[in-house]
């Protein structure tokens, strides 16, 4: 059973760990402030995909996906982590994305940001999806 660790800050974490174990995944949720990359790192051992779903939510600070996100991926690399889900903000490419995705061939998913005030079933199966591609399963 492969392992998921969900980061997200804007509250849609536990409806993604139930879609996911209703795939028959186990799910871990960062808890405290994914800001810190130190409360991620605590997390992976044993993680086969992560779930950076940090493209929603109030109060965006930009470094979540700049700074933050290059230092979890430069870890990510020295980890048993097959797979990386990204949740885009908009429409840009994230340089710190194609870094890892061409450097280390990390198998990355990207989807649209879901909305904040709800994790809708599209956005939910999105995120499913988008961590069984990671790991190459077609359902």
């Amino acid at each position: 059973m492969a392992r998921v660790l969900i980061v997200d800050r804007a509250g849609r974490g536990a409806n993604v760990a139930a879609a996911l174990r209703g795939r028959d995944y186990a799910v871990r949720e960062v808890e405290g402030d994914p800001l810190l990359p130190g409360h991620v790192f605590a997390a992976l051992e044993n993680v086969t995909v992560v779930c950076w779903l940090m493209g929603a939510g109030e109060g965006q600070h930009p470094e979540v996906n700049g700074e933050q996100l290059e230092t979890v991926l430069l870890k990510v690399v020295d980890t048993g982590v097959r797979g990386f889900v990204f949740e885009r903000p908009g429409d840009a490419t994230n340089a710190h994305v194609e870094h890892a995705r061409a450097t280390w061939h990390i198998p990355i998913e990207e989807i649209s940001a879901g909305r904040e005030d709800d994790a809708g079933e599209a956005w939910l199966n999105a995120v499913c999806d988008a961590v069984d591609a990671t790991l190459g399963i077609d359902r």
